[in-house]
């Protein structure tokens, strides 16, 4: 739907992109990445740790050290709940970039995964301030359509009070 007398899209139903929210789950999913291996890492390490815990009565003194029991706990609560969140958002910000094209991809990698400098990615894209800053509100304007607007808020949502943990 057009408004006639300013020529520009009606956003009665649209709401602004919240674009500094956008910028931090994309400056965040190279954390992401990271912990997703990490806790992974770990996950692999629960059949050794729950022979452990057999093996204690059997050749130790007493009750089995309450650590391995509370570990073991914690990691299965990491694989049933954070593990899967970060999946899913890391594999939501994958799909919303492979949409973009592959100059605002790289930009998408500089700016924010890699958290290069404004003005080098200016020399690198050859890009002037004014188209930088014009591209870079397109492409976070691309990325918050494709994660579905508000909707998105839902997928992303606590991601400030982890980040407060971090």
């Amino acid at each position: 739907m057009k408004d006639h007398q300013s020529g520009k899209k009606d956003d009665i139903k649209k709401k602004r992109t919240p674009y500094g929210k956008v910028e931090r789950w994309l400056t965040k999913y190279p954390s992401w990445k990271t912990r997703i291996e990490t806790l992974k890492a770990q996950l692999e390490h629960i059949p050794g740790l729950a022979q452990r815990l057999d093996l204690v009565p059997i050749y130790g003194k007493g009750q089995p050290n309450e650590s391995i029991p509370n570990e073991i706990i914690r990691r299965f609560q990491i694989r049933e709940k954070e593990l899967p969140r970060l999946e899913l958002r890391v594999k939501l910000i994958d799909i919303a970039c492979s949409r973009l094209r592959a100059e605002e991809k790289e930009l998408v990698r500089l700016k924010y995964f890699e958290e290069v400098l404004n003005p080098s990615i200016m020399a690198e894209l050859n890009w002037s301030p004014r188209t930088f800053y014009r591209r870079r509100i397109e492409v976070l304007d691309k990325i918050y359509d494709a994660l579905g607007r508000e909707d998105a808020h839902w997928w992303f949502e606590g991601m400030e009070v982890e980040s407060a943990a971090d």
